[in-house]
């Protein structure tokens, strides 16, 4: 990996651990409003993060053990997290298919 994609994947990460810390400051709050904002900033870094994984120069078997451990860091509860959500259902039955 050259080091511009590296530095680029670094500063991804540290700004994803910013707005984690940003999500848990907002959680003692009674407004989920500023919770959401950083959840919904905190999913479009990650994905950022994800497609720099998965471009063709870094694409590997260590970019996808990279990217199980950054949804395993940042999104522990997954599962429980994307529940709440109706307009996924597709994504649901996709994950049956996995069974």
């Amino acid at each position: 990996m050259d080091r511009n994609r590296f530095l680029r994947l670094q500063g991804l990460l540290e700004d994803i651990k910013k707005v984690d810390a940003m999500i848990l400051l907002h959680a003692t709050n009674d407004s989920d409003f500023m919770r959401e904002q950083y959840l919904e900033r905190k999913v479009r870094l990650t994905g950022y993060l994800i497609e720099e994984l998965m471009s063709p120069e870094a694409r590997s078997i260590e970019s996808f053990s990279l990217i199980s451990a950054v949804l395993s860091k940042f999104f522990p509860n997954l599962k429980r997290e994307g529940s709440s959500s109706e307009k996924h259902t597709d994504w649901s039955e996709f994950e049956a298919m996995l069974a």
